[in-house]
């Protein structure tokens, strides 16, 4: 115990000693994280962002906003370094070792700028009350997932810029309000929740009985305007680009300020006492609001009020500190439309910059008499007990970010009513099954594997289906998961269901898609899926109608976003919409729309094989044309999809439609076995019925111009 002593007495009397105890504790804390994996957003963000691999992506990210989920640069910045910097990982995406690592270094050097930041305001005890807030559990939401560079970033920028705009403040010179304000400009380019520091350096002077001459509180308003209207324009993109808007967010100002109230104390009870983190809190509903709702705003006015008029007696700290977390938490407080707020009003990763005021406070409290001087018992035991309490849980609470299941897992297990949870995961499920899917129907999978491939399949898709259902029943009003079980219902369980189930589940998926349109007005994909539905049950007209919504809701989504009008028709829409008006005797316009979306390539092969049969095939002589038609099997037989069984099909059209059957036969031969290989029993039925048709001369005409 005597030799432990000597080591900590060293370790104070030599910062750089002191600077690589909290590094290390720090790493002890969160290095559980470093193993993980990718979780929700990393994919929007990193993985599958082309900015950061395409050429010109740098340019982008700083020139084009709409290019990015959010318009952080500076954040996509260091995801386009690191792209380049740690490669690919073992799954040939990008490794998320190296952004783990990154994230932690970066939270590392916020403790170590919050410690010397501490240090200069004459703080005592700033080691270890950086120390609390370091390794607290509630930064493992920032430091283990990748997306929240944002927060781990700006606040180390934020940090580093309120040691130099204080330095200024007090006496030091212009080059440390340049350098201070440059770092606030980097701050903002990585989340503009900072954009009230200059405010906190004002008050942190007032605090230190500064004077505040207009030299000095001109250009930290000047700061603040800035900072201001940063972040107005996040909170319009908030609504515009990020899509916070619709039901969800419909409260009346006074409901508002009556959630924030309880915001705020939420915020600060976890701090206290943080257990029970989860990734999605309970969402407090307005239906519960009450008499004792008012509480929670009026707890918190009355506690700065009474600090206020205690400022005399115990000084101006207190009140100082509890001012800082609210004014930088009020982004997040609900008075204004933030996404996440329609899954829960609170979550860990929102109080990040705002808990070190609170930290500090409860730390100085707790450690420290009003004179500062130390609790030695309290030093002595419980600060060590403290910070290891604190860095354990942090260190298990890593493990729930291990992936994306792995969290949504525990998500469920800590909050059973939580719909976006059971929505992700039942959407990775989905898309599980659909890949061993795939895998079933290619030529190269044998018949024996192909059957447990698809059984594996079916069970995903029954295992995704009960979780989009629980989704649903968790979230009425939850349009992403009304959609998501109304889209697999309809693309994987209507056409299966017997006579006498098929209306009412139709009814039913009706049902739930229109719920999604009025939970989220601008939300196109259950306009679109609306549309696949109504075209199936024979309805062109209102296919036609919902199709057409969605590419004019896109439009002005994708137009806003821009500033100026784009084309936002969606290909595959495109593709869906020629189809309706096919049926709808309106061949024209659908001829018009498949052009459209040959253009896209994502869409130009299954695009150019409809278009191909309706110029073989349709009944109008008008819109027949033979030789059109010929041209585009050419030019569907110079891309890598010449060999597919669908394209072989369209190309044997048009080429019976031309008169050569000698050709037609012959390629439709051939598309016969490759859809016999590949196991689409269905489709090659049906070429063989156009097969004996062009053994006989007879060209292709068909009803609406569609195979048949």
């Amino acid at each position: 115990m005597d030799a432990l002593r000597r080591l900590v007495a060293r370790v104070r009397e030599r910062p750089r000693l002191q600077a690589l105890a909290l590094v290390l504790l720090v790493f002890a804390a969160f290095a559980s994280s470093l193993p993980n994996r990718w979780i929700w957003d990393d994919n929007d963000y990193v993985t599958d962002n082309e900015v950061l691999t395409e050429e010109g992506g740098l340019a982008r990210i700083w020139t084009e906003p709409t290019s990015l989920p959010q318009y952080y640069p500076l954040v996509h910045t260091t995801f386009w370094l690191e792209r380049r910097l740690w490669g690919d990982g073992p799954d040939g995406g990008p490794n998320p070792f190296g952004f783990h690592l990154d994230n932690l270094l970066l939270h590392a050097g916020c403790a170590l700028l919050l410690w010397r930041l501490l240090v200069h305001l004459g703080l005592p005890g700033a080691w270890l009350l950086a120390a609390v807030w370091a390794v607290h559990p509630i930064n493992v939401e920032s430091v283990a997932w990748v997306t929240e560079r944002k927060n781990v970033l700006s606040l180390t920028l934020a940090l580093a810029s309120a040691l130099q705009l204080l330095r200024w403040g007090e006496g030091g010179s212009w080059r440390a309000f340049a350098l201070g304000a440059l770092l606030f400009l980097g701050a903002l380019a990585s989340k503009t929740v900072v954009a009230s520091l200059p405010a906190v350096v004002i008050l942190l002077l007032w605090w230190r009985r500064r004077p505040l001459p207009p030299r000095v509180l001109g250009p930290l308003l000047l700061l603040l305007a800035l900072g201001g209207l940063a972040g107005w324009m996040t909170a319009v993109a908030e609504v515009e680009h990020v899509g916070a808007e619709g039901k969800a967010w419909d409260f009346t100002l006074l409901e508002r300020t009556l959630i924030a109230g309880r915001v705020l104390w939420s915020y600060a009870g976890k701090l206290v006492w943080p257990a029970d983190l989860v990734f999605i809190y309970p969402r407090w509903s307005v239906e519960e609001f009450g008499p004792e709702w008012w509480l929670w705003p009026a707890a918190a006015l009355a506690l700065a009020a009474g600090l206020a008029l205690a400022a005399r007696r115990i000084g101006r700290g207190p009140l100082v500190a509890v001012l800082i977390f609210g004014g930088v938490l009020f982004p997040a407080l609900g008075f204004l439309n933030v996404y996440p707020h329609q899954f829960s009003f609170v979550a860990d990763h929102f109080q990040h910059h705002a808990a070190p005021a609170l930290i500090v406070l409860l730390g100085r409290i707790l450690f420290f008499d009003r004179a500062g001087a130390p609790r030695p018992g309290l030093l002595r035991w419980g600060a060590p007990v403290l910070l290891l309490l604190l860095a354990g849980r942090s260190f298990a609470r890593c493990f729930a970010y291990e992936d994306e299941a792995t969290l949504w897992r525990d998500t469920i297990a800590r909050n059973p009513g939580a719909s976006i949870a059971y929505n992700n995961l039942g959407r990775m499920k989905y898309e599980e099954s659909r890949r061993l899917a795939r895998r079933a129907a290619s030529p190269e999978t044998a018949p024996d594997q192909r059957a447990e491939l698809l059984a594996r399949s079916e069970e995903l898709l029954q295992e995704s289906i009960d979780l989009l259902e629980r989704a649903v029943a968790t979230g009425p009003d939850h349009a992403q998961a009304l959609n998501n079980l109304g889209q697999v219902l309809l693309g994987h369980r209507l056409a299966q269901a017997p006579p006498g189930e098929a209306d009412a589940l139709a009814r039913r998926i009706e049902d739930l898609l229109l719920r999604a349109v009025e939970a989220a007005p601008e939300y196109v994909k259950p306009e679109v899926n609306l549309g696949d539905l109504y075209l199936r049950r024979g309805d062109g007209a209102a296919a036609i109608r919902h199709y057409e919504r969605a590419q004019e809701l896109n439009t002005r989504n994708l137009s806003r976003l821009a500033g100026k009008p784009v084309e936002g028709r969606i290909p595959q829409v495109s593709i869906n919409l020629a189809v309706a008006q096919l049926h709808a005797g309106r061949p024209q316009e659908a001829v018009e729309n498949l052009l459209y979306a040959t253009r896209s390539k994502e869409t130009a092969v299954f695009a150019a094989i409809n278009l191909t049969w309706v110029l073989a095939s349709h009944p109008d002589p008008r819109i027949r044309d033979p030789k059109e038609a010929v041209a585009w099997a050419r030019r569907l037989a110079a891309t890598p999809a010449a060999s597919d069984p669908r394209v072989l099909d369209a190309s044997a059209a048009a080429y019976a439609a031309a008169g050569d059957f000698q050709r037609a036969v012959q390629i439709q031969t051939d598309g016969v076995f490759g859809a016999m290989r590949s196991g689409d029993d269905a489709l090659a039925g049906r070429m063989r019925k156009w097969l004996e048709a062009y053994k006989n001369n007879r060209p292709p005409i068909t009803r609406f111009g569609l195979p048949e």
